[in-house]
């Protein structure tokens, strides 16, 4: 989703919060644990089914306004047990949450539900996440054209198939010119495959690096380091949980 400017939404600054548990680097490589079953498990005071195949669960509780509370779960040896990596301030659209069955294209709210992760790109290399990871090349864009097919999906100009512009409610956006942002990014699937993906609901709502500005158009944005970190557990099987 197109970032807001300085202008749109103030300059509040991120504050720095110290996490609640100790830190600890992730294993290189993700792997599905024999015992894990489906559960229904309670997770920063947040009630949420977890698949077999999840190992992690990424918990995003908004505090009221353009705030959130962003919490990351791992998987433990046991059924059903989780261990919480961190907590930190994150930052969500400067319209808040709204909820993503009924969300609009342009609201500037971060969508509340559950959505799966299976993607990150970034304009700097590959952090080490356990995710399928494309680094920006100069011509590559996400795609908002709601005419086009590739809508909500990150592709090159050079490919073709929308309309390339950033201006009006079909415009798109040219990742390159989001340095800081898109130092790192986990594409939430909000809208769009393996999920349902219709014109005009929005699209662009990623899991990125905070800009230092505040609120995002519809994103979660965290610092740095702790994206970074995320990223190293997440798998292609995990989710994130949105609510308020």
């Amino acid at each position: 989703m197109r970032r807001l400017t300085a202008g749109a939404i103030g300059l509040a600054l991120l504050a720095p919060m110290s996490p609640a548990h100790p830190v600890a680097a992730a294993p290189a490589q993700p792997t599905a644990g024999a015992a894990w079953e489906t559960c229904r498990v309670t997770l920063s005071g947040v009630s949420v089914k977890v698949r077999r195949s999840e190992r992690t669960r990424t918990i995003v509780d908004g505090t009221g306004g353009k705030r959130a509370q962003l919490s990351l779960w791992v998987r433990n040896d046991s059924p059903c047990g989780f261990v919480q990596i961190f907590t930190t301030t994150a930052w969500v659209g400067a319209n808040g949450l709204s909820d993503g069955r009924t969300r609009r294209q342009g609201s500037y709210a971060t969508p509340i539900g559950t959505y799966t992760m299976t993607e990150a790109f970034g304009i700097k290399p590959d952090p080490g996440t356990g995710l399928p990871y494309h680094q920006v090349v100069e011509g590559d864009w996400w795609v908002q054209d709601n005419n086009s097919q590739h809508y909500n999906s990150l592709r090159n100009e050079s490919q073709g198939g929308f309309k390339r512009t950033t201006d009006g409610i079909n415009g798109s956006e040219r990742l390159i010119d989001y340095g800081k942002q898109y130092a790192h990014s986990v594409v939430i699937n909000f809208n769009r495959a393996p999920d349902r993906r219709v014109p005009m609901r929005g699209s662009g709502i990623f899991l990125h690096v905070n800009s230092g500005k505040g609120a995002t158009a519809g994103c979660v944005s965290i610092g740095k380091p702790k994206l970074r970190l995320l990223m190293s557990y997440l798998q292609v099987r995990d989710r994130i949980t949105i609510v308020r």
